[in-house]
């Protein structure tokens, strides 16, 4: 009498499959670049040099931009020369930001689940009577 012994997988066919895949797919994402960060100086260098408003976008749509824009700092991009085109488009941009953190904030985790519903819900105030 023979007596063989088998060991249990805890993963095995199509499911070993997902996840080499899942952790190749994970490998590749680290070793992926992250984007310069753009700098309110190199803006006003690039006006200086003559780009036109349409140039500079293409230019910051590939990069990062400075986390934090304050009127201050577009009033002196103004100052310096910077095309209104593109002071729109750094104040679009961070006002997009801004929207976006803070409806990870207000929503829980997985709001971006593609069958989750929830109502919207409804505030009611009520107007002081006269």
């Amino acid at each position: 009498m023979t007596t063989t012994t088998r060991y249990a997988s805890v993963l095995h066919g199509p499911a070993a499959i997902l996840v080499v895949f899942a952790l190749l797919l994970l490998a590749g994402c680290q070793a992926l670049p992250s984007r310069p960060m753009a700098s309110f100086d190199e803006i006003v260098q690039m006006s200086k040099d003559g780009r036109s408003g349409a140039e500079i976008i293409a230019v910051l749509e590939q990069r990062r931009l400075p986390p934090h824009l304050s009127g201050s700092q577009l009033g002196r991009l103004k100052e310096q020369g910077v095309p209104d085109e593109v002071l729109d488009y750094l104040m679009a941009t961070h006002t997009n930001n801004v929207r976006y953190q803070t409806r990870l904030d207000a929503e829980p985790y997985w709001w971006y689940h593609p069958f989750y519903y929830r109502p919207h819900q409804v505030i009611v105030v009520e107007r002081p009577r006269r």
